[in-house]
């Protein structure tokens, strides 16, 4: 009797875990992405269960980010094996480490499985961190090519242009094409029409961009809030 009860027991998780391991499969085709409407002192970390959360103050939105499929992953990949170059002098010896320790585990998961896109987004986040730029560039470049109707990777790159890398004209260009593929992310909008502001001094173009996201997304708190620090 104990022995059939085993044997019923081990059958029924058996198909328990091969349901489980079909329905993983079928969700990770498609990544969900949350998104902020943050501002661009927020960050981009990858939370459990594959979603990409840009940490930060604002309401917080769901998109699919649907993956190449049946294609295999864009080559050639980025290499794997490279070393972080750390210029980035203000971080202390321990996060130095943690963050040395983050890449390189990153990468091996990616030799591994080159296709998961939030592997990848995080890379370029602790390349970012260490200061290594052009790491953070070719990583990101890579991850608009695996998931190329995603708005992380040229939202990302924008940033990168704009802040860390003092070209506005570049990072303009890609705040753009981040906000074409993500028409319905108020945070796009309020980071671009900061460049105009901030760095271009054209209020103008801030509010004229301000008013395509509203018009996109209307009533939306962070660029109402926007507008009216415009206004001002």
């Amino acid at each position: 009797m104990n022995t059939k009860r085993t044997v019923v027991i081990v059958l029924v998780a058996a198909l328990l875990i091969g349901a489980g391991a079909f329905i993983w499969h079928k969700k990770n085709s498609q990544i969900p992405v949350l998104s902020s409407s943050a501002t661009t002192t927020t960050t981009t970390v990858v939370g459990s269960g594959g979603t990409i959360v840009t940490q930060g103050s604002g309401g917080y939105t769901i998109t699919p980010v649907p993956l190449s499929e049946g294609k295999g992953v864009p080559q050639p990949l980025p290499d794997l094996d490279r070393k972080v170059v750390f210029t980035n002098t203000t971080l202390p010896a321990d996060q130095k480490a943690m963050v040395s320790q983050k890449i390189l585990s990153i990468q091996t998961d990616l030799k591994k499985n080159a296709a998961n896109f939030p592997d990848w987004i995080n890379l370029g986040m602790y390349e970012k961190m260490a200061g290594d730029y052009q790491g953070a560039l070719l990583t990101w470049q890579y991850a608009a090519r695996l998931a190329p109707s995603s708005y992380i990777p040229p939202a990302d790159i924008g940033n990168l242009y704009v802040y860390f890398l003092s070209d506005t004209v570049k990072g303009e260009d890609y705040f753009k094409q981040a906000i074409a593929k993500g028409p319905d992310q108020s945070n796009l909008y309020i980071q671009l029409a900061e460049v105009y502001r901030d760095f271009d001094k054209d209020l103008t173009k801030a509010r004229a961009l301000v008013d395509q996201g509203l018009a996109k997304i209307p009533n939306d708190p962070g660029l109402l809030d926007m507008k009216a620090s415009l206004n001002k």
